[in-house]
């Protein structure tokens, strides 16, 4: 993922962090709930709006809606 950010290929790190998520919520989880594809998911949302792409920023928010409610949700408007 640093390697695509650092060759300005943002589109790239916004998919690699969408696949890990997708990965984390794939593996078989403990009792505490993980919040990590959440962060992450918030990451390439920031990542997304850098490369120009707010549709892409706002589909991720709403996801990190989901998991994380309130916290993305001013985000989603900036996004818009």
């Amino acid at each position: 993922m640093m390697a695509a950010a650092h060759r300005h290929k943002l589109a790239e790190a916004v998919t690699a962090l969408e696949e890990r998520a997708k990965l984390l919520e794939a593996s078989p989880a403990g009792t505490e709930p993980n919040v990590e594809p959440a962060t992450l998911r918030l990451r390439a949302a920031q990542l997304a709006l850098d490369a120009s792409d707010p549709a892409r920023a706002t589909r991720l928010l709403a996801r990190v809606a989901l998991a994380l409610p309130g916290l993305a949700d001013d985000l989603i408007d900036v996004a818009r």
